[in-house]
């Protein structure tokens, strides 16, 4: 009798290895499946990661040249003065040309400051987080050499969520929850699957059977990772030998923010989070400006499609106009911090 049961038993056991075998070589986990919730308006979770963090956020795909615009300023014989700038959409220019934008204006005084010319190199990365950034950093020093690098840090770079809603179908990262029960569900469909059922069962209780979301799956989620936090520290300690210029940059409509915003809502959370960075970099020991109070002043440096999307949706405006640029890059060379 023990004979046949441990018989069935290693049978069930190498059944289960093939089968899990087998349903990993399908492209994604169960939990995986559903599409990325776009932006809404009436509570917009922020960007999912398409790969959870690396520790220390170090690029090892280093064999192609990453791709970047590139812009000379000045002219002269000498070979041009080399600078890197990498960011989200705001370092990349969004909403305004390359010569506009704060890397533009940048490179090109300094090559009136210096009488050479100066090549920029922009490897913004639209809706990036801050290891996306980070690994693209190192992966254009390992390809390029530079005079200087300069990190453009948003408000949003710490967020990324284990779960979003799509049409009430969900989304979920386990490699975000962390822990054995996220180390289990990353590596085996099965386990991935089951712990995709008891989510969603819990979701469905706390969002009355789906038909009131609740704020934890239509909203950011508030509570950022210790390990999250502990990994951009570690991230910014790993680039100090390049000795870059960090820039923590805030949402150009924080003026519009009523003086207490409601716990949850952008004019909450965004400037929440550049706290938390502006402690990290400075425990990481990192060159940083921080511009957090660079719209303080409360003039108007929203882009008009932003503007509009205010008065109708109630969407706060990101990204400065060619004069908000302009405000950035006068902070950045008055700074002393790029000679």
């Amino acid at each position: 009798m023990k004979r046949r049961l441990l018989s069935a038993l290693v049978v069930v056991c190498a059944s289960a290895l093939i089968a899990e075998r087998y349903l990993r070589s399908t492209p994604t986990l169960p939990s995986l499946r559903a599409e990325i919730l776009p932006f809404r308006p009436d509570g917009r979770p922020s960007v999912v990661a398409p790969v959870p963090d690396i520790p220390g956020c170090r690029e090892s795909d280093t064999g192609d040249k990453p791709v970047a615009w590139t812009r000379t300023f000045g002219s002269g014989v000498e070979p041009p003065l080399r600078v890197l700038v990498a960011g989200d959409s705001i370092s990349l220019g969004e909403g305004v040309s390359p010569e506009e934008s704060y890397a533009g204006l940048v490179g090109a005084e300094l090559s009136i400051r210096h009488g050479r010319p100066v090549e920029v190199v922009n490897a913004g990365v639209n809706a990036a987080g801050y290891c996306h950034v980070i690994r693209a950093v190192h992966q254009h020093v390992a390809a390029d050499d530079f005079e200087y690098v300069v990190i453009g840090l948003f408000a949003d770079d710490l967020e990324q969520r284990a779960v979003t809603l799509h049409d009430g179908a969900l989304r979920a990262d386990p490699g975000m929850v962390g822990g054995a029960i996220g180390t289990m569900a990353t590596r085996s469909y099965v386990l991935n699957w089951v712990w995709f059922q008891v989510l969603k069962y819990a979701v469905s209780v706390q969002t009355d059977g789906g038909t009131r979301p609740a704020a934890h799956v239509t909203r950011p989620g508030r509570k950022i990772p210790e390990r999250s936090l502990q990994n951009f520290s570690a991230s910014v300690r790993g680039l100090n030998q390049y000795k870059p210029l960090f820039l923590l940059i805030p949402p150009v409509g924080g003026p519009l923010c009523p003086p207490e915003p409601a716990q949850g809502s952008e004019c909450s959370w965004l400037f929440q989070d550049m706290d938390e960075m502006a402690i990290r970099l400075t425990d990481s020991g990192a060159r940083f400006l921080d511009l957090r109070g660079l719209w303080a002043d409360g003039e108007d440096h929203t882009q008009a499609i932003e503007q509009r999307w205010w008065r109708e949706n109630g969407r706060l405006p990101v990204h400065p106009d060619a004069a908000g640029h302009a405000r950035i890059a006068e902070v950045l060379i008055n700074s002393e911090q790029i000679p």
